[in-house]
């Protein structure tokens, strides 16, 4: 369990992680960057026509437009790469409470400096990881691990505190990729957040808030309590 230290440096900051998509694009930028002598080569004597916004018509060489998309290509994959490299928080803990940081930026890892979610520790009833239903390309199912926020304060819904037994055992999903099984205000309270880190963020709420649960919901019909882990004293996460 990590030990806050007095005064600002207490705080316990939860890095974002490298996820399998960003492993893919970084092996395809290494293989362009290998394969991308011999396709200039290549590609040197080859021409292509254009037409500009007046009309004019004409010829370059296929070598310049094909330079100019590697060259766009590696520099997004490297602005990627420094994002990580630097640790984004994607929360911060201490003594005054909890904030949960979204992305800015989803495909570059970067994340925004104004918190999605923020609440002291006794405003605070647990910590939820869940998936989020949505469609890649708009028609392949597909899930994102969002990171919840749950206040003690919290109506599951509108006009009800709880909800009932079918809504509690529920394997359906709203419009907006919520579980019905979970309260309709945690979407708000949530952020995009790779599953290997619950850990340090259990050992981030066990330093301050040790009565407060980190809780996987990810399955249906499966809540999972992540216990910290003991002997860890690192204050930042990653």
């Amino acid at each position: 369990m990590p030990k806050p230290l007095p005064g600002k440096s207490s705080e316990i900051v939860v890095a974002d992680r490298v996820r399998l998509g960003d492993l893919l694009w970084f092996a395809a930028a290494a293989a362009g960057v290998v394969a991308t002598p011999w396709i200039l080569i290549d590609s040197s004597d080859e021409t292509v026509e254009y037409r500009d916004a007046n009309g004019f018509e004409g010829e370059t060489v296929a070598v310049i437009p094909l330079a100019a998309l590697l060259f766009l290509t590696f520099a997004w994959v490297a602005t990627k790469a420094y994002h990580l490299l630097r640790g984004p928080a994607a929360g911060r803990f201490g003594p005054d409470g909890v904030r949960l940081y979204p992305e800015g930026i989803r495909s570059l890892r970067i994340r925004e400096d104004t918190p999605a979610a923020e609440a002291p520790w006794d405003e605070v009833k647990r910590l939820v990881l869940w998936h989020r239903r949505e469609k890649l390309l708009f028609f392949i199912p597909g899930w994102r691990t969002q990171l919840g926020l749950e206040k003690t304060i919290d109506y599951y819904a509108i006009t009800a505190k709880e909800p009932t037994e079918k809504q509690r055992t529920s394997a359906d999903h709203r419009k907006d990729g919520s579980p019905v099984r979970l309260g309709h205000m945690l979407l708000s309270r949530s952020v995009e957040f790779h599953p290997r880190g619950a850990r340090s963020v259990a050992d981030a709420v066990a330093a301050f808030a040790p009565h407060i649960e980190v809780v996987d919901e990810r399955r249906h019909g499966v809540s999972r309590v992540i216990e910290p882990q003991s002997g860890r004293s690192r204050r930042n996460h990653y």
